[in-house]
């Protein structure tokens, strides 16, 4: 890990919250996160961030690659996706 910073967008990957807020967010989830960055706007860089890693539109190799391939696969479990091969 190269950064707190990293270290941060990790924290929220794996938040099974945040997960659902990207790939399928509700009015709830939605009230939920929009008040969490009124309270917290220093994590609105990193949870930016963070959505761009869960929809693929960022290719960032911070992790070690044993780090990462964890880190996918938990992604995808928790969305109840199938990783490509």
């Amino acid at each position: 890990m190269s950064t707190k910073a990293d270290k941060h967008v990790i924290n929220i990957l794996v938040n099974d919250d945040f997960i659902n807020y990207v790939m399928n967010p509700t009015i709830s989830l939605t009230k939920s996160w929009n008040d969490f960055f009124i309270k917290h706007p220093e994590q609105i860089p990193v949870a930016n961030e963070a959505r761009l890693i869960l929809l693929g539109r960022l290719n960032k190799k911070t992790l070690p690659v044993h780090d990462s391939l964890e880190l996918k696969a938990s992604i995808f479990e928790k969305c109840g996706l199938t990783p490509l091969s």
